[in-house]
């Protein structure tokens, strides 16, 4: 039983332990996608002019806190205002749009990528936490790195310290029977030659007293006298047989003795073992109710641990989201440079030809008003000497003109690059979309 239960402690910590294996495969799988989309917005640059203007006007906000990132949305819309540009100034180009300097553009080595405007801080303490956590639970499961091999270890010495009766020993109770068997075989034998000697006495003391009874000599026949020679002779070895039977008494007895002595040992050493084994139930006991308490304790850490696998994913989605949204907003920019390059020249040329027609009909009116102005009384048609109404071209309202950074071709390829990119993994892997 106890080795059954060291090998379901043994079994039970291994599906503990392919349970951690099977997390930290998702925590790599997961913390690799992670590092690949950090990676990929630590290559992506972002012009300095997307930044650098002041929190109200700025293209793009940082990416440092949740209220930053609903921003950037707002931001990216926000308009950057100049002063009014007339319709003379617009065709003479002395208060152009103060568009930035394409060398300043050029210096790469001073912009920031897409991973400057990321919360490395909570990356890190995310990280920090499920590597803490991790840690913790490994923990957990070495309080019974043990249980199996110290269960093993006192069983097989608890094994090792039954007592065993050596081969004269093998089989007591056969040899109390052998040796009882033979001290009454040895009992029998003795007693024949006992009463054989007891007669013989018996015998001498018959002849010895009928000697001292009888008068004159030659009481006794020659046939008694060899009779009692002959049993006088066979004297010494009924003593002989006699002692010999002692002997083997003795030997007898002292092998029941040491038998005796080896059972009360090994009796002893039954009740040592049984009070080992009353003490190694409690140990099992216990090692079942801490096992139990680990298990507990893991499924709580695991399910946490999985938590933080979600949390990585929604990081990764978080910033892949990021990116696509920065990519679309290059574009965007890009779109509206281009927007803004139509309607400027809609208004340069416009402004240029209302500006050719007014002098135009300057020199007309002029020419009419030397011609025949002087022969018309001066109050006939008072404001014939009118020069025709100047006009320039101004946004409506209030509205000012749209001032947008110059985002370089090779980063709107990269943009549409990476986007196709992305819209191909996304039809590739629908269920993950």
């Amino acid at each position: 039983m106890a080795s059954t239960v060291a090998k379901c402690i043994e079994d039970r910590r291994a599906q503990l332990r392919k349970q951690v294996q099977s997390w930290d495969v998702l925590r790599s799988k997961h913390q690799d996608l992670l590092d690949g989309i950090l990676d990929a917005l630590g290559s992506q640059f972002v012009p300095s002019e997307f930044h650098e203007d002041s929190s109200d006007t700025s293209l793009f906000g940082s990416q440092n806190s949740d209220e930053d990132e609903n921003d950037l949305g707002r931001k990216s819309n926000h308009r950057i205002h100049s002063p009014l540009v007339d319709g003379h100034s617009a065709t003479n180009g002395g208060n152009s749009l103060p568009f930035p300097n394409k060398k300043r553009l050029r210096e790469r080595s001073r912009w920031k990528t897409l991973r400057d405007f990321v919360d490395d801080r909570a990356i890190e303490e995310a990280m920090e936490s499920i590597d803490s956590e991790r840690a913790a639970l490994d923990e957990l499961l070495g309080q019974t790195d043990e249980y199996p091999e110290t269960l093993k270890n006192t069983i097989e010495s608890i094994r090792n310290s039954i007592p065993t009766l050596g081969p004269e020993h093998a089989n007591p109770a056969s040899i109390i029977e052998c040796c009882v068997a033979a001290q009454d075989s040895m009992k029998a034998s003795m007693a024949v030659r006992l009463e054989d000697l007891a007669r013989h006495y018996d015998q001498m003391a018959n002849a010895l007293r009928e000697s001292e009874t009888s008068s004159g000599t030659g009481a006794f026949s020659e046939e008694d006298i060899k009779e009692m020679n002959r049993d006088t002779e066979e004297l010494p070895a009924i003593v002989g047989e006699l002692e010999e039977g002692m002997t083997v008494i003795d030997s007898n007895h002292n092998q029941l003795q040491t038998i005796l002595t080896s059972l009360r040992k090994g009796s002893d050493d039954l009740n040592t073992i049984l009070d080992d084994l009353d003490e190694f139930g409690d140990i099992m006991t216990e090692v079942l109710q801490t096992q139990e308490s680990v298990e507990a304790k893991f499924q709580e850490d695991i399910n946490g641990l999985h938590q933080h696998l979600v949390l990585l994913e929604q990081l990764h989605d978080r910033y892949v989201l990021y990116q696509t949204a920065y990519n679309k907003l290059v574009l965007e920019m890009a779109r509206r440079g281009q927007y803004r390059d139509a309607v400027d020249h809609i208004v340069r040329g416009m402004t240029k030809q209302l500006e050719e027609m007014t002098i135009e009909e300057s020199q007309v009116r002029s020419h009419f008003n030397s011609e025949y102005g002087g022969h018309l009384p001066e109050d006939i048609c008072l404001y014939v000497g009118n020069m025709p109404t100047r006009w320039h071209v101004v946004p409506l309202g209030d509205d000012l003109p749209e001032l947008l950074p110059e985002i370089p071709d090779d980063l709107v390829a990269e943009a549409k690059e990476k986007l196709g990119l992305a819209e191909n993994h996304r039809a590739e892997t629908p269920g993950d979309a």
